[in-house]
């Protein structure tokens, strides 16, 4: 089995690794690739390089692979991604909005490498996000210049590459599973992400920031698409979901109907109270753009982020990252986490795991959202959203996940994955209660 990567790449690594990686790992004839040859260790390999094959563990389209190099210094691991359908334009802006993070909070923060530079100084590129260390007004609005576009490499089918160190860790891999310094943790690293990121306005990251008081016309489209499918399925009262469940239970006799059937119901009745929460929510919004909202994450769930025992080490994939509520980061992170009882899944999988050497403490219900919160705003005192708006906004989350799962289940009964991913949602809707009170 071989690992093709496409020229253009294989070029770049190249410019990066110097030229012993193109006469060693050099295109293979009558193809447009470069080619690493299998090894026994089931790596793809050269002399110095390796290359594990993609990580498929994932529901979004981005391919990665991981880059070990031997040098006379420590091993040195890099990740190599790539993402079809990404704007070039946007993902410069989320690069400079990263790289800022980087320089200002440390190197948990997945930071984008220049292509330009070679891999041989990387201790240099991170001593400074830029090459100029007088540069320090990291949030200039007009600064996206060459050296934020060498951080992206276009490949000729509509796709981005991008180079960033390999970050150390683990990710917890499903709900209930974290330690309460771990979520402790977690939540202290968000509330330092959300103050720094206040200081960046919707137009900070463009080369021609707009006058300000077109700000005030802003609408954040993730609250108006969550908006809209609540509507619809409070109006059609789920009828579309619960034939899916019928067609999927056909064909995947592992899901529980009845159990399936009962989270549809209790979601039907979460939708119905929730829809005018989040009709004011998203008004308030839309009228005051600049006190709710700010660049943020935008994906934070428990994938995410990595862990060294109880501690972040590391927050992965930025692509969403946008001006918006921020109150999405936190009931994404947070809900992603915690169930509200019950400090363990009703059906666990062999799979399931924590960071090596993590406490076993844990915390559940709305004590340990009212703790979560109690650590953000510890390190961001001045948020921009409430935290009962946040435990709604993960309930909807959780509501419309679950729609979600059902139509890609229904397409395809037999993936396991998403199967999994749906019985875990499950739990999280019948671990559900009376919607608690601050």
């Amino acid at each position: 089995m071989n690992l093709h990567l496409p020229t253009h790449v294989g070029l770049a690594l190249t410019k990066l690794l110097g030229p012993d990686w193109q006469s060693q790992s050099g295109p293979e004839q009558g193809t447009q690739s470069i080619l690493l040859s299998r090894d026994a260790t089931s790596k793809y390999s050269c002399p110095q390089y390796h290359c594990v094959s993609p990580n498929t563990n994932s529901f979004s389209g981005a391919t990665l692979y991981r880059i070990t190099l031997a040098t006379d210094q420590p091993e040195t691991a890099f990740a190599l991604k790539y993402s079809p359908n990404l704007d070039p334009s946007r993902t410069s802006q989320i690069h400079h909005f990263q790289r800022a993070l980087h320089w200002e909070l440390g190197p948990w923060i997945s930071c984008p490498i220049d292509w330009s530079k070679p891999l041989a100084n990387l201790h240099k590129h991170f001593a400074s996000p830029f090459e100029d260390p007088s540069n320090t007004t990291l949030l200039n609005t007009t600064l996206l210049d060459t050296k934020l576009l060498n951080t992206i490499l276009l490949d000729p089918n509509s796709g981005i590459w991008e180079l960033m160190p390999w970050l150390p860790g683990t990710s917890i891999p499903r709900v209930g599973l974290a330690s309460e310094p771990q979520i402790l943790s977690l939540s202290r690293r968000l509330g330092q992400l959300h103050r720094t990121a206040q200081d960046f306005s919707l137009h900070s990251l463009t080369p021609s920031p707009e006058p300000k008081w077109l700000v005030s016309s802003w609408s954040d489209p993730r609250l108006c698409d969550r908006l809209e499918r609540l509507q619809i399925l409070v109006k059609n009262k789920f009828a579309k979901q619960k034939a899916q469940v019928a067609a999927i239970a056909a064909k995947a006799p592992e899901l529980d109907l009845l159990k399936t059937i009962e989270a549809l119901e209790r979601c039907q009745s979460i939708a119905t109270q929730s829809l005018l929460p989040l009709q004011t929510l998203e008004q308030q919004v839309r009228n005051a753009p600049n006190q709710h909202c700010s660049w943020g994450h935008g994906d934070a769930w428990r994938g995410n982020w990595l862990f060294e025992t109880d501690h972040v080490s590391g927050l992965l994939d930025f692509a969403q990252a946008f001006y918006r509520w921020q109150g999405f980061d936190f009931a994404r992170a947070i809900g992603s986490l915690l169930l509200e009882s019950r400090p363990t899944p009703s059906k666990p999988t062999p799979s399931m795991s924590t960071p090596s050497n993590s406490s076993r403490q844990t915390l559940v219900g709305h004590a340990a959202w009212n703790a979560a919160w109690n650590a953000y705003i510890a390190e961001n005192p001045s948020p921009l959203f409430h935290l009962e708006d946040a435990l709604q906004m993960h309930r909807i989350s959780t509501v419309l996940t679950l729609c979600n799962l059902l139509t890609h289940c229904e397409l395809d009964p037999a993936d396991s994955q998403r199967l999994d991913r749906l019985q875990e949602i499950l739990d999280m809707v019948t671990d559900f209660r009376e919607t608690p009170k601050s």
